[in-house]
């Protein structure tokens, strides 16, 4: 009886060591490089709830700037898995830049958009408009585009503000005339903007792209954020990038896409083509 008793209890704690194993190799790390209140922070929280109710254990840090989370990645020894702009690849000597994605480390592309050039309901023409124009700083918005813009129209003068709340604000108060801006085209459902172009290749939402109207071919980008892996082996990778999918399609995901006017395509893409997607954008 003692025998049996004597392995019974030992195949129990095997069973629990292994348990506790196993739930140990799902705790992952979620580094973004935003601050709180910011649209993939928003969205990094439904992602967060929908990967625990895979689950995973999930340490969401949303640390502010670039060289804080590349600080994190760098020394940390636990799974994790890493947000990043395709916008910090673009200057040779930018703390954010360090190389494209390979098939080796990356996770998945969180979303993409063109910047919509919209306006005031009131301007006929952004191409002609004498006034100021709102924009994100660099590396949001490369510089070529409104370096073009500017060429095009020498009237227009460009007011940088730090996100895309203050130049909703600054178009409602009428500090600015013209916005380019991801998130314009949400504004634009809302009353206070009429969009005109696109900064992508190709027409989006009905939208022309910008660059031709400026007959500048090279006058193009879309924003992604992605993802890539550091400390995690390929079969964690795998598993992970399906539930990560999964909740991207999730309804209140969809929604939150929707309410932006955020194409969602390219996040269900295989990898092999979100990562040709993404290098697309980084040929300048």
């Amino acid at each position: 009886m003692k025998v049996k008793n004597f392995i019974v209890t030992t195949m129990a704690t095997w069973f629990f060591a292994a348990s506790s194993l196993a739930f140990a190799e799902q705790k992952i790390n979620l580094v973004l490089p935003m601050s709180p209140g910011g649209g993939t922070a928003a969205l990094s929280k439904f992602v967060e709830r929908h990967l625990e109710a895979d689950g995973y254990d999930v340490n969401l840090q949303l640390v502010g700037n670039v060289a804080n989370a590349k600080r994190i990645f760098e020394r940390t020894n636990v799974p994790t898995v890493v947000a990043w702009e395709n916008g910090y690849l673009l200057e040779e000597d930018h703390i954010g830049n360090i190389g494209a994605p390979t098939s080796d480390d990356f996770f998945n592309i969180w979303f993409w958009a063109p910047f919509y050039v919209c306006a005031s309901p009131d301007v006929e023409d952004v191409l002609s408009v004498s006034g100021n124009v709102g924009v994100n700083p660099h590396p949001s918005l490369p510089h070529w585009v409104v370096d073009s813009y500017v060429e095009k129209n020498p009237d227009i003068n460009p007011v940088t503000y730090t996100n895309s709340g203050e130049i909703k604000s600054a178009l409602v108060s009428g500090e600015v005339d013209v916005v380019i801006s991801d998130r314009a085209l949400a504004w634009e459902n809302e009353g206070i903007a009429k969009c005109h172009y696109n900064t992508g290749t190709t027409t989006v939402s009905g939208l022309p792209p910008f660059a031709n109207a400026l007959d500048n071919d090279s006058a193009s980008f879309s924003l992604i954020v992605y993802s890539f892996t550091v400390n995690m082996d390929d079969e964690t990778r795998r598993d992970a990038q399906k539930a990560f999918k999964s909740a991207l399609r999730s309804d209140d995901v969809v929604d939150f896409f929707e309410g932006r006017g955020a194409d969602q395509t390219a996040m269900q893409l295989p990898e092999e083509e979100q990562l040709r997607f993404i290098e697309s954008t980084l040929g300048n």
